[in-house]
């Protein structure tokens, strides 16, 4: 737990979460454990003549996605390491989230509308910030499991997005949270899956509104309890 806070650039605030949402830790005492490893147990110990028993062997996915460890690392294939040591596990998931920085750059910069009767593709908040300079597309925040998401900075994104950090600029206060974060976290378990963030208008003279969209999964990750340490 302690290697999940000092995680680089303060991602353990919600990374924590999906570690216990992955291993599928359910016990929320001081106790409880992010599983790398199947529990012991006495009539699962020979493997050397049953393939199915599993025993303290690595935490494989039950749902057959082939994932492994404490984070489930999936795809790509995590490095052999991933299997017993659980801080390179940590690792890899933490090089994978933060990875998916570039996709969010790229569904960002591709919000693109087709209108029914003139089919056409165009950056629809740009072009409507740009030739609306008084009335520019609202940056709205939502409330959802128990935190309030704006339009703010991710310490998670540095140098090499300056597009995103000059959009994102809203100020966060205690509680509030940036929905890069919400975005990073759904492209960990949704692989071309919609964006947490799109963008829809109406008709071609209609200014544009954001939409967030959650799924099952931010919903279990930001609302999973993490114990508390004296």
């Amino acid at each position: 737990m302690l290697y999940l806070d000092e995680a680089p650039q303060n991602a353990a605030w919600f990374f924590k979460k999906m570690a216990m949402h992955e291993s599928g830790t359910s016990s929320m005492d001081a106790s409880a454990e992010m599983l790398q490893f199947n529990p012991y147990n006495s009539s699962l110990e020979s493997l050397h003549t049953n393939w199915n028993h599993s025993s303290r062997c690595p935490n494989f996915s039950t749902i057959g996605d082939g994932g492994i460890g404490i984070f489930q690392l999936t795809d790509p294939k995590p490095h052999t390491q991933a299997l017993w040591d659980w801080k390179c596990n940590v690792y890899g998931a933490y090089k994978l989230l933060t990875g998916n920085k570039q996709k969010i750059l790229n569904q960002f910069e591709d919000f693109v509308w087709e209108h029914p009767t003139t089919p056409t593709l165009d950056h629809m908040v740009t072009k409507w910030d740009k030739e609306n300079m008084d009335n520019k597309v609202v940056k709205l925040s939502e409330t959802y499991a128990s935190y309030t998401w704006k339009f703010g900075a991710s310490p998670l994104f540095g140098n090499g997005f300056t597009k995103i950090n000059n959009y994102f600029t809203e100020s966060l206060a205690n509680g509030e949270k940036s929905i890069l974060d919400s975005w990073l976290t759904k492209l960990y378990n949704c692989y071309g899956c919609t964006a947490f963030l799109t963008a829809t208008q109406a008709s071609l003279t209609s200014k544009p509104i954001w939409q967030f969209n959650w799924n099952n999964y931010t919903n279990e990750v930001f609302n999973q309890q993490v114990p508390i340490y004296k």
